[in-house]
């Protein structure tokens, strides 16, 4: 299915601009001024980290770079958050489980 059929033939167009757009800024050029404001979401609660919003065009670039470079860079599963499915908690959680099972079969660290 092609974006002609769902939106009409005038999304060409901006598909192609969108597009000239994206190549400038690989090619070195300076990102519209637009990408530099984002904004900024405050949570209700202090448990929460505060969101930052992007445009949708700068959340389109990062997927399309993204994708480009995971063909390139490999990635090994230390590098947690570049992995899908998994975070930086994953990182920090897991010398406390390797601490608690040495712990629990043989004893305390150290001495």
């Amino acid at each position: 299915m092609s974006w002609q059929l769902i939106y009409g033939s005038h999304t060409s167009g901006i598909l192609l601009s969108v597009w000239q757009v994206f190549n400038q800024v690989i090619a070195g050029k300076k990102a519209p001024d637009g990408w530099q404001k984002s904004r900024t979401l405050i949570p209700t609660t202090a448990r929460i980290h505060p969101l930052r919003l992007l445009s949708h065009s700068v959340e389109v670039f990062e997927q399309i770079l993204d994708r480009r470079l995971r063909e390139i860079v490999k990635l090994s599963d230390n590098q947690c958050d570049f992995v899908a499915g998994c975070t930086t908690l994953d990182a920090i959680h897991a010398p406390r489980l390797l601490v608690k099972k040495h712990r629990e079969e043989v004893g305390p660290l150290g001495d």
